[in-house]
């Protein structure tokens, strides 16, 4: 019998070999930072803006149609294009005051010196509400009156608002 030269024994046969030797690991594939990062600052962004968005909007809003005299108005709106005001309680923080409700005639959309006219009703009906008004701090006044929009939906009052720098937490009666 011979035998490989040299005279060794052959290698043992390996178990579940084929004969072909295994092919390489996949290379390590490199995570794209910016990709990773510009997807979670989109989420994030998309996040915030829902939030703010939440924040703003009328949650506990009454409809302007519907606002009362006496009811209290946690912010002033920004803008005299409102749909509705976040009523609160006299006694929980507010910054306005609703003291006047002036109808306005029904008919066509009102010329602006004929909504100015119902404006004008609004400080005379500020010193009958509350005399005082609240004489040791100023006192504006806030008038919301119906954009061509709403009077076509119906709104047919001119909301006068007693506001304040700071908020309050009881009536001005």
């Amino acid at each position: 019998m011979t035998g490989p030269p040299g005279g060794y024994p052959p290698p043992p046969p390996q178990p579940y070999s084929s004969g072909n030797p295994p092919p390489p690991p996949p290379p390590k594939r490199r995570i794209n930072w910016w990709i990773v990062a510009a997807s979670v600052f989109g989420v994030l962004a998309a996040l915030v803006i829902g939030a703010v968005l939440y924040l703003q909007s009328d949650r506990s809003g009454v409809d302007i149609a519907d606002v009362e005299v006496g009811q209290c108005v946690a912010e002033v709106p920004d803008s005299s294009r409102v749909t509705s005001l976040p009523i609160v309680d006299c006694t929980e923080q507010h910054r306005g005051e609703v003291f006047a409700v002036i109808p306005i005639p029904d008919g066509d959309y009102p010329t602006e010196p004929a909504i100015e006219e119902q404006q004008r009703q609004c400080r005379p009906a500020l010193d009958a509400y509350a005399p005082p008004a609240a004489p040791d701090r100023p006192v504006e006044v806030f008038v919301l009156a119906p954009s061509e929009q709403s009077w076509s939906a119906g709104h047919r009052t001119v909301t006068c608002i007693a506001i304040t720098d700071t908020h309050r937490t009881d009536t001005m009666r």
